[in-house]
């Protein structure tokens, strides 16, 4: 496991259909034992974002694609394409988190 700690930049591009122009955008610190699941609730916290309802992909530098599994599983159906890497939640969010 690394050891060091990332600076993410986050930049919301569209929602509700609109795309949005400058894009607003957060700098998140995520350390080692962080998870992607970790990352999507805080970047929906740092948001404001009130429905979770919507998925949360991430893409990494050499394109790989981090997602929850069940949209990993729909996306290597039909639609096609590998997903490598899926998240999971080793531990559970404490509540007021």
């Amino acid at each position: 496991m690394a050891r060091t700690w990332l600076s993410v930049t986050v930049e919301l591009l569209g929602g509700r259909g609109e795309e949005l122009w400058p894009w607003p955008g957060r700098v998140f610190a995520v350390g080692p034992s962080h998870t992607f699941l970790d990352l999507a609730h805080a970047i929906n916290d740092a948001f404001a974002r009130w429905d979770r309802s919507h998925l949360s992909m991430f893409t990494l530098a050499d394109s790989r694609l981090v997602t929850d599994t069940e949209t990993g599983d729909e996306m290597t159906g039909p639609l096609g394409g590998p997903i490598t890497r899926r998240w999971t939640s080793r531990r559970p969010r404490s509540p007021g988190s």
